[in-house]
């Protein structure tokens, strides 16, 4: 819904960031049809069996987020695939199960589902394998998006972006917690109800800058990170990457807009049960995932009732932009949490 109350038009950019994020998913019985599917998902490339099938098939899913896009491959046979350099975007590659082998410029790295390759937007890159069952996960960010995030965080004073790693780990630390909280992304996206879309965009972010933290070389080019950088990158380290369930939890819920998150939503992006993290707001916030969210959105809803036109403003529209679909038990929750109507407010304001 937009500040006026009426709905986006359909096909707009508006209509496009109200619907939901869903991960879509891709079947092909034969080496063309893989290859282009492939090639709508990812980038031009070239793709060749390693040896003659009488049967082939690929599965595929893709996530778009807005700046980067998730998804899975699996291949019945072995196959390598070669890409010229990416030019605008960077990616990630690591196989869930099984080993595969790569190329990123003239590096050869083995990715294992404990260390991820790292390819830049400037180099050729190859991979080969699935000799045997293997599903690979590919993480595409745009270019722009992770050169933004280096230079926030990493050099403030202009100094040149700094080049990636071509491998990283994912054992423990940075990485692993990374690599969780990029499945469990996926993962929500395919519940039936999708991502909130301006959900989506705040998980993209922080998808966008863990991957800065962890892959950024942390010399570059013979410079070093100033204190305040250096400062900034550590806390993103120890805050951000390392972030618990709880405050996952609660970055989402006020990170979100539109429909209010379900408890099984939160729960998948937190990467625990729904009793535990109710257990973990009890015990910081003092009430339940639920209540805390009503209690963010009320605000949200106060403050635009109190900075509308009191000639023009309607409780409803605005109510309704919030994720209050009931408006009866809305007017009672505002009114036990602010002692007035909704509609005494919008007159005030």
């Amino acid at each position: 819904m937009n500040d006026a109350g009426a709905s986006p038009v359909v096909g707009s950019e508006e209509h496009r960031r109200a619907e939901p994020v869903r991960e879509v998913g891709f079947r092909a019985t034969t080496i063309e049809e893989a290859h282009a599917i492939g090639e709508g998902i990812w980038y031009e490339h070239r793709l060749a069996p390693r040896r003659n099938v009488s049967e082939f098939t690929f599965a595929a899913t893709s996530l778009d987020l807005g700046g980067m896009r998730l998804g899975t491959l699996h291949y019945s046979a072995p196959i390598r695939i070669e890409t010229a350099p990416y030019v605008n975007w960077y990616q990630l590659n690591v196989p869930l199960r099984g080993t595969l082998r790569t190329a990123v410029g003239d590096r050869n790295v083995e990715t294992t589902p404990t260390r991820a390759a790292v390819y830049g937007h400037d180099v050729d890159t190859a991979f080969a394998g699935f000799e045997r069952p293997s599903v690979m996960l590919g993480v595409k960010l745009e270019r722009a998006a992770v050169e933004r995030a280096a230079a926030r965080l990493l050099c403030p004073e202009g100094q040149p972006i700094p080049a990636f790693e071509a491998a990283v780990d994912l054992v423990e630390g940075p990485g692993r917690a990374w690599l969780r909280l990029a499945r469990r992304v996926m993962a929500a996206a395919r519940r039936p109800e999708g991502l909130n879309p301006v959900l989506a965009e705040h998980l993209a972010d922080r998808l966008i800058t863990d991957f800065v933290v962890l892959s950024a070389r942390r010399e570059h080019g013979g410079i070093t990170p100033s204190a305040s950088t250096a400062g900034t990158a550590s806390t993103s380290r120890d805050a951000v990457l390392g972030a618990s369930a709880l405050e996952t939890a609660t970055h989402a819920i006020e990170a979100a807009r539109g429909a209010p998150l379900s408890l099984e939503m939160l729960a998948v992006l937190a990467g625990v049960g729904g009793r535990a993290l109710q257990q973990a707001f009890r015990r910081v916030h003092g009430e339940s995932p639920m209540a805390y969210q009503t209690r963010v959105r009320l605000e949200r809803v106060r403050a635009d009732l109190l900075a509308a036109d009191p000639r023009t403003g309607r409780v409803a529209e605005i109510a309704m932009r919030h994720g209050f679909a009931h408006l009866g038990r809305f007017a009672e929750q505002y009114a036990r949490a602010y002692g007035e109507r909704p509609g005494d407010t919008l007159r005030r304001g």
